[in-house]
Order: structure tokens, then C-alpha cells, then sequence
């Protein structure tokens, strides 16, 4: 498989949200045909050949979307949402399930967001999490850190973002380099930590764990893992209760509205999604003429802009620091406590 090829999934797949996000928002079927199975058999998993994938696979209490197999056992489960939909739960859920069933990895998408937990790690759920990507972002990285889910690499017990160069592909033999994974804490478990290349550089994990609550931290270094937003506090140390991630972004540019770092002339703000989308506008309404699918609108007698807030939380706080950047300030002057 040439990272050449996957790469151009990744673009095409980015073009299927801009396209045809509204769908793919509305079904869980479309997505998984539209943006889950394409990436699975493109990283080596034939989601026809029972062999490597069984689809509705029996788990804990329930049924899992897909799990991977090798020599007949699950070695990933899958959970597949429709696009937008938030995970946590879903990875709460299937890591107690997975735990019960002697699995150690469990994957979670909606198509465009992919986590990939450590089920027996001794430890919280944000710090099972290994790999995470997103597909909308740059596909580069998104490649090497959809290399964890390479069938050869996942079979010969590597499941890890991979590494700064990823060469070597066409062997079906020859396993991509990758970070090392620390061993499910189990001995039944099929996935086997593999050993660490020596003077290598890794991919570095985009994501931040936050250990207690009730400390401000940076919105730059904020990546949400499961905890709500309990408050912010702005550049100027005022500070808002904000009980969601959805109002933590509309408080935000409501701070930089009223402070005359954003006014009508900066507006609409394009979303990294795709021209297709906006984070802020005049009208709760895309370029495609799609409605905003949650919007949240500022008093009209203060002023006049509508956000997009129909994404998980992820997207959101990254919005938030693009809304930021886009009027000249540093998102890091943005605090979050959560709860």
C-alpha cells in the first residue's frame, strides 16, 4: 500500500464531508459506506472477507460495528457513529466491553474523527486513548497516524501512530515504522507491544490529558477527553460560566465582538473543513445554503453573527482557537476550568 494512495483517499474522503457533510451528518449507514469502509480496505481490512472483518460483532451486552480479526480473533473492535456525532461515550461503553471480552484495542469514528484506545491500561479512559486523527486535517499526518490501523502492522502486534518517515510500504511483509505502544496489561490479548527503534523520532500525540479539574488551562493546550467545560476566563481575567463546549465557543467570540477584535468586515469565518462550511456568519447559513445545524446567536441588539456549533467537542475548541487566530490573538490567553 504506497502512502501515495492513501493519501488520496484522504483527500477524497475530505471532499465527501465537504460535499455531502448534511447527508453524512444524517445517517450512520452512508457514513460508514461514504467515509469508514473506504479507509478500513484501503489500510488492508476487506470489509467483504469475513475472514478480516465480521460486521456486527457480538460484544459485552451488545453488538460492535466491525471487528477486525487475525487468525479467527477480534483484535480491534470498531464502533462506527454518523458524522458530528461525539465519541466519548461510545469509547466509554466499548472499553468496559472490550475489557470484559479479553480485547485489547477499541476504535471509535464517525467517519471523520478516529480514536484508538488501550483497553487494559491501568488507567483513566483519556489516558487509554493512543492514537487519535482526524481525517479533515492535514492529510500527511493524518496518514501516518491512520497507520496504526495498517492490517500487517496491527497482525504483527503494532498498533501506533507512525513514524517521521513512513517508508516501505509495498512489502506485505515489511512492517511501517511506528511509535512504540506500551502492552495491554492482560497476557490473553492478541496485540503485542513491539520494541521501541532506537533514535528515532515519533509522531507526537496531538492531544492533551488534563489530570484534575478546577485548574485554568490554556485553551492552545486544551484537547477534550471527556470532562465539560465548568468556565473561561478571557485576556482581560474576566471571566463567564460556560456549561458546554457549543457556548464555550460562542462566548468566545462574543469576548472578541465586544472587544473590537471582531467586527462585520472580518465575517464569514471559513471553517478548516472547507470552503464549504463557516464557523461564524452573518446568517445561520453555509455557502452550500445548508442551515447551521445548531446555531448560536449573539443579541441582535448587540450585535449580529450566528455560530456554527454542530460539531463534538474536538472540533469545537479548535474552532474556537481558529476564531481566535483569525482576529489576531493568541488562543492561549483563553482559559478553560473544567468540571
Amino acid at each position: 500500500m504506497p502512502l501515495e494512495s492513501l493519501l488520496e483517499l484522504v483527500e477524497t474522503l475530505q471532499s465527501r464531508i465537504d460535499e455531502h457533510g448534511a447527508a453524512l451528518r444524517q445517517s450512520e449507514a452512508l457514513t460508514r459506506a461514504a467515509l469508514i469502509d473506504p479507509l478500513l480496505r484501503e489500510l488492508g481490512w476487506n470489509t467483504e472477507d469475513p475472514a478480516l472483518v465480521m460486521p456486527e460483532y457480538r460484544l459485552g451486552r451488545g453488538y460492535a460495528d466491525y471487528a477486525l480479526l487475525h487468525n479467527g480473533k477480534p483484535v480491534i473492535m470498531v464502533e462506527a457513529k454518523k458524522l458530528g456525532t461525539p465519541l466519548h461515550e461510545a469509547a466509554s461503553q466499548g472499553i468496559g466491553y472490550c475489557i470484559e471480552d479479553g480485547i485489547g484495542y477499541f476504535a471509535v469514528t464517525d467517519g471523520g474523527q478516529w480514536e484508538i484506545y488501550e483497553t487494559h491500561k491501568m488507567a483513566p479512559i483519556a489516558e487509554k486513548l493512543t492514537v487519535q486523527f482526524d481525517i479533515e486535517q492535514s492529510p500527511p499526518m493524518t496518514c501516518l497516524k491512520a497507520m496504526a490501523l495498517w492490517r500487517h502492522s496491527v497482525q504483527d502486534g503494532i498498533v501506533s501512530a507512525g513514524q517521521v518517515p513512513v517508508l516501505g510500504f509495498e512489502s506485505n511483509t515489511q512492517t511501517p515504522a511506528a511509535s512504540p505502544s506500551s502492552p495491554p496489561s492482560q497476557p490473553n490479548t492478541v496485540i503485542r507491544a513491539p520494541s521501541a527503534a532506537p533514535n528515532t523520532p515519533t509522531v507526537q500525540q496531538t492531544h492533551t490529558t488534563i489530570s484534575k479539574t478546577g485548574e485554568w488551562t490554556p485553551l492552545s493546550e486544551l484537547a477534550p477527553t471527556g470532562n465539560k467545560p465548568a468556565a473561561m476566563m478571557f485576556p482581560d481575567d474576566s471571566q463567564k460560566d460556560t456549561t458546554s463546549w457549543a457556548q464555550l465557543i460562542e462566548d468566545i467570540t462574543r469576548w472578541l465582538w465586544d472587544n473590537k477584535y471582531l467586527n462585520s468586515s472580518d465575517l464569514p469565518i471559513k471553517s478548516p473543513r472547507g470552503a464549504a462550511r463557516y464557523i461564524v456568519s452573518y446568517e445561520p447559513k453555509h455557502p452550500t445554503g445548508e442551515d447551521f445545524r445548531q446555531s448560536k446567536p449573539n443579541s441582535a441588539e448587540r450585535s449580529h453573527f450566528y455560530v456554527e456549533a454542530q460539531n463534538n467537542a474536538r472540533q469545537l475548541v479548535e474552532n474556537a482557537q481558529l476564531v481566535i487566530e483569525h482576529t489576531g490573538q493568541d488562543p492561549a490567553q483563553f482559559k478553560v476550568r473544567l468540571r
